[in-house]
């Protein structure tokens, strides 16, 4: 699954031949990817979620990413971007999706058992020109997701502004078909086949093609790794146990404080016996905790609530050195 730019207009194209939609668009238009073929695909059918062979799907609802750096310059605001689309997928009610930003690695668009988000040449993406960014997922029998990759063309200026090409609209879209979700034809849908820098938000459609997806193959959801989403009301659980202090959001503001039921917080990391997080745990950035080392992994920093990024950090995290 890739994202194309061409010279008339921004189109979402798939790597290999899919089925044909139906030319009307109706209210929910999503379709899921089915592939019947096992190990690592870039493509496949486009079904119903009621499709009688099924579609892929991954076993649990604990998925955790690693970002490799290397090709995005300096700015720092690109892990942000990353880790807000990721959020947007995690913040579906009615789905218990949990995906975890867990560091950098080396890792790049390979099967190796690390799902990684990578910066690469547009070679990548085989005979499509312009394409933006591209998904490849492997699968094992019973078309189970088990690595899914993201890597984003470096033929491209991206932005995380908004602008062209803007990071978290083309990584929303991309985190869809990690979870085994195709292309929509529903008009202004993050998974709609056309690009547009408005994908970093969730529309109904989007939310659908989740919450019938893991309706029909429920996925297993264990504790929440150090640096993960919890949800407020504990129908999971930290696996360290700690909150991180103050990281606490609420889709709806409304519900802070007042049920919950929209309410997120950020799993910390259990301090050493010095009272500081050891390399590779998770710091609050208002600096409650420190780092032992005293140092943050670059492009680590990432915020719960978007709007606290630069400007108060009250809900932001980073990993330690």
């Amino acid at each position: 699954m890739n994202v194309t730019k061409t010279s008339t207009r921004q189109v979402v194209c798939a790597t290999l031949v899919f089925a044909s939609i139906a030319a009307s668009s109706p209210s929910h238009a999503y379709r899921l990817i089915q592939n019947l073929g096992t190990g690592r695909v870039t493509g496949g059918s486009q079904v119903t979620c009621t499709d009688p062979s099924g579609f892929a799907h991954w076993s649990s609802a604990n998925v955790n990413w690693r970002h490799n750096i290397s090709g995005v310059g300096g700015n720092p605001g690109v892990a942000a971007a990353l880790y807000n689309a990721m959020n947007a997928w995690t913040f579906v009610t009615g789905a218990n999706q949990s995906a975890s930003y867990v560091g950098n690695t080396t890792a790049g668009f390979s099967t190796d058992g690390i799902n990684s988000i990578s910066w690469g040449s547009n070679s990548q993406c085989g005979s499509f020109n312009g394409c933006l960014a591209l998904t490849a997922l492997v699968l094992q029998s019973g078309q189970v997701i088990v690595e899914s990759d993201v890597v984003f063309s470096t033929d491209w200026t991206w932005t995380t502004n908004g602008s062209n090409y803007d990071v978290r609209s083309v990584a929303t879209h991309e985190f869809g078909h990690t979870l085994g979700i195709h292309h929509s034809d529903v008009p202004g849908a993050t998974m709609y086949q056309g690009y547009t820098n408005q994908w970093s938000s969730l529309e109904t459609d989007d939310k659908s093609a989740l919450q019938c997806s893991q309706n029909r193959y429920p996925p297993t959801l264990t504790c929440i790794p150090d640096g993960g989403i919890d949800d407020t009301l504990y129908n999971t659980s930290c696996c360290s146990g700690l909150m991180v202090n103050g990281s606490t959001y609420c889709v709806n503001p409304a519900d802070y404080n007042n049920g919950w039921a929209s309410c997120y917080h950020i799993c910390g990391s259990q301090p050493t016996a010095n009272n500081c997080i050891a390399a590779g745990g998770i710091d609050d950035t208002l600096y409650s905790t420190s780092c032992c080392s005293g140092g943050n992994v670059p492009y680590s920093t990432r915020c719960l609530n978007p709007a606290d990024y630069n400007n108060g950090w009250a809900s932001c995290v980073q990993t330690c050195q």
